[in-house]
Formats: C-alpha cells, structure tokens, sequence
C-alpha cells in the first residue's frame, strides 16, 4: 500500500513515461500474442456450427487484466485499443491463432534455439520483404542485421528504460533488481541473434553481448543511483553478463524425470531450462544493497 501510494505521488512526467512504457509492451504483445485470435481447431469445432465470429479467448482476457493491472486501468484501455485498432476478418483472425499457439507452445519446446527461432518468425510474419536489400559478408552487419529483425529485444529494452526513468524517483531496491534481471535476460537474446553458427562470429558476439550488457549497467546507475556507486556497478556488470551468457548458450532437454505430486506432474528438468542463470540473482541483490545506507 505504502508502494502503491509512493506511485501516484510521481510527477505526472515519470508517470507519462510509465505509460508510455506500457504501450510499447501493449504493441509488442499485440505482435507476438494478438487478442483477436483463434486457432483452426476451435473455430471448426466451436465457432462454426454456431456461426459465431470468433470473440475473446481466455488468453485475451488475461492480457487485459494484467495490462490493467500494471497499467492502472489504462494499460487495459491502451491494449485494447492495438488488439481491435484494425479491422479484423476471419483470415486475418485464424491466421493470429496459429502465431498464437506458436508463440505460446514455444515455452513447452525445452529448445531455446528453436523458441527464439519461432518467436523471430512471428514477428516478422507480417513485414515485407525488400527487393533492393544488398548483401554482404560482414559479421558485423550480419548481426545487425539479425537483431533489427527481432524488434521485440528493442522495444523491450526501450520499455525497461522508459520504466526505469519513470520509477527511478522510488529509489527501490525492489527495482533496481528486477532491471537488472531483466536486463541480463536481454543479454542473453542479444548474445542468441548474434550467433551465425560459425566460428568466425565468436568474438564478435562477445563484442555486442559485452557492450549491451556494460550499456545497461551504466544506464541502470546513473539512472537508479546508488550509495556505492562502483561496488554496485560492478556487481550489476557480473549479474547481467552471466545471466546473459548462461541464458544465452543453447539449452535443450531431451530426457525428462516426471515427478508425481499426486494432485500435478511436471518434469524436474523444467527447473534448470527456465531457471538458468539463476545463480546472477546473487550479485544483483548484493548490487541492490546500495539502495539501503
């Protein structure tokens, strides 16, 4: 309550920076998750017999409440309004359904590979491509090249500066954490969309992955401060390389251990592929300790 008070105390800017951070993910979302969407199966086997346009699913209702949540209601409004901006025909619906459960099974893959490669299709899936684009046989445009085709890593990234910006004023611990998580997770895709499978691209990748991890380091004490300036810039360094590299490397499970709670199963194995890196929560909450003189 004392947090959520501390908030609407903000000067109106940071809070219109706050906002306009939620649009951006509300843009993104629409991208990977969109709201208006159904897959073949269900408008075959629910829809059509009734001939019923397809409305909102259970997923779409989620993303209204966590976008209203986060958002303080107006996030909801603002999601809204990029779900049903553009006139939506059934084509267009069942063709967001089946990105829908792309995007959606991709987490149930254990591929990280594969799940970044799905998620590059999706949001490319309604971009042209150009007729007059050169090639080339630079390493580093290549990269470029790549990362500029994953929007969804820069429109992430801008939405967790917008939101640092906006809530650096809290001076939260509880913030500087979560950016900092948040970031090396960030790092971990630019390290992923820098890798052109040669050995050839190797110190490069680290060139990007080092520079984008040392950019958000600088951006997130300068931005939140610190009373330890140094000790916690460093700290925040070593979190966000090593989730980014941890995360980064190719992760795959093949073999699973079912664990049988008697009321749910799941597989041992889901711990280590969702939880990787987890180890730089260490020296980020040592970083986080600057907050508290």
């Amino acid at each position: 309550m004392t947090d959520f008070c501390s908030f609407i105390r903000l000067p109106l800017q940071n809070i219109a920076l706050y906002m306009c951070a939620i649009s951006l993910m509300a843009y993104a979302a629409e991208r990977l998750f969109p709201l208006r969407s159904v897959s073949p199966d269900d408008w075959q086997w629910r829809y059509r017999p009734f001939r019923r346009f397809p409305g909102f699913t259970r997923s779409s209702w989620f993303q209204l409440f966590i976008f209203s949540i986060f958002g303080l209601i107006i996030g909801g409004a603002v999601r809204l309004f990029f779900g049903l901006r553009p006139t939506r025909s059934l084509p267009e619906v069942l063709r967001n359904g089946v990105a829908h459960n792309a995007v959606s099974g991709s987490a149930l893959i254990f591929d990280s590979e594969f799940s970044s490669e799905i998620l590059a299709a999706v949001w490319l899936r309604k971009v042209t491509a150009r007729r007059n684009c050169r090639g080339t046989l630079s390493i580093p445009a290549i990269m470029l090249r790549r990362l500029a085709r994953r929007g969804y890593i820069f429109l992430t990234t801008l939405s967790l500066l917008l939101f640092m910006i906006a809530l650096a004023p809290l001076h939260s611990p509880y913030i500087f954490l979560t950016s900092c998580i948040v970031w090396g997770i960030l790092t971990s895709t630019v390290y992923r969309a820098t890798s052109l499978g040669i050995g050839a691209d190797k110190y490069w990748r680290l060139a990007y992955t080092c520079t984008f991890g040392f950019v958000g380091t600088i951006l997130q004490i300068s931005i939140l401060g610190s009373t330890q300036p140094v000790v916690s810039a460093a700290l925040c360094f070593v979190a966000i390389l090593y989730i980014g590299f941890r995360r980064g490397r190719p992760r795959k499970v093949n073999d699973f251990t079912v664990y049988d709670t008697g009321i749910a199963s799941f597989p041992l194995e889901m711990f280590s592929y969702f939880l990787s890196g987890g180890l730089g929560f260490i020296p980020a909450s040592i970083a986080a300790l600057g907050f508290i003189s």
